[in-house]
């Protein structure tokens, strides 16, 4: 592929300029252009009228503020250090799957999954759950109520109810 006469001559002429730019050492002095970096902080002289330009004085303020001045912002004080909440009880483990009535008395099928009980507030049997009975080294039924059990955390003396939902009162047939 040839180049056209023209574009030859205008490669010649942009290699010989540059190469007369580069020995020739003709730069001209950079200006300053970059502003001079001021202090983040607010003075009350800023808020002051700007000073009239003078020959002394190149760089005049051409838009001075015109408000109120502006108070420091408030630096808010270190709260104190949380207090050390105690972690919150797992999740009841236990669920009522079944209840019947004997002699008026109500007695409650309950289970965690592995083992089930019988819990009744005054029954004879002898493997029942009565309040006050442990169900394992972290729980103990506390109280039976008309609609719910009441557990008990052991390691951090909490409380959580359990509803008994329709199993509430004797079903009618």
């Amino acid at each position: 592929m040839k180049l056209p006469r023209y574009l030859q001559v205008m490669l010649v002429l942009t290699a010989v300029l540059s190469l007369w730019s580069a020995l020739n050492g003709d730069e001209p002095e950079e200006e300053n252009l970059l502003p001079v970096r001021q202090s983040a902080e607010v003075s009350h002289a800023a808020a002051a009228p700007a000073q009239p330009a003078t020959p002394g004085n190149p760089s005049e303020n051409l838009f001075p503020f015109q408000g109120e001045p502006v108070k420091p912002a408030r630096v808010p004080e270190p709260a104190a250090p949380p207090v050390a909440r105690q972690p919150p009880a797992p999740q009841l483990p236990f669920k009522v799957v079944g209840a019947w009535w004997n002699n008026n008395q109500r007695l409650l099928v309950l289970t965690n999954g592995k083992e089930s009980w019988i819990v009744c507030r005054q029954c004879k049997l002898r493997e029942s759950i009565r309040p006050g009975d442990k169900l394992d080294n972290n729980w103990q039924l506390t109280e039976i109520a008309a609609d719910a059990l009441t557990f008990r955390w052991l390691p951090l003396q909490n409380d959580q109810r359990l509803p008994l939902d329709d199993m509430k009162s004797k079903p009618e047939f």
